[in-house]
């Protein structure tokens, strides 16, 4: 039987940079994870961009595991990112992410996290 736990608010939290970072990482104890919400605030005077990767356990940030791509966030304002939501992530599996200006864009998120008892 398996049992929840929810790793609480946030879990993501990161001023993002222009190269690729790891913002999550499922724990290798776990049976999976599932990003609740993520939030990226825009905190410039300019409209920015921002990539996510949702990345398999020993695979790397590609086209082929990007969820966001070039999303652009209004100056001074947040937009949520529904692409994440109830993704379901095993352990090793990871979330990267990086913005076209660094500094600007902070994102944070939930993770709700199962594991067996």
């Amino acid at each position: 039987m398996a049992f929840t736990v929810n790793q609480g608010f946030p879990t993501i939290s990161a001023l993002l940079g222009t190269g690729v970072s790891t913002l999550y990482t499922v724990p290798a104890t776990a049976q999976s994870s599932k990003p609740q919400k993520v939030t990226v605030v825009n905190t410039s005077g300019s409209t920015r961009t921002v990539d996510i990767y949702m990345i398999k356990n020993g695979d790397t940030a590609a086209a082929k595991n990007q969820m966001v791509v070039a999303r652009q966030v209004p100056a001074n304002s947040s937009i949520d990112i529904p692409e994440l939501v109830n993704q379901t992530l095993m352990p090793g599996d990871f979330i990267q992410a990086k913005a076209d200006n660094a500094g600007a864009l902070n994102i944070t998120g939930s993770i709700l996290e199962t594991y067996e008892s």
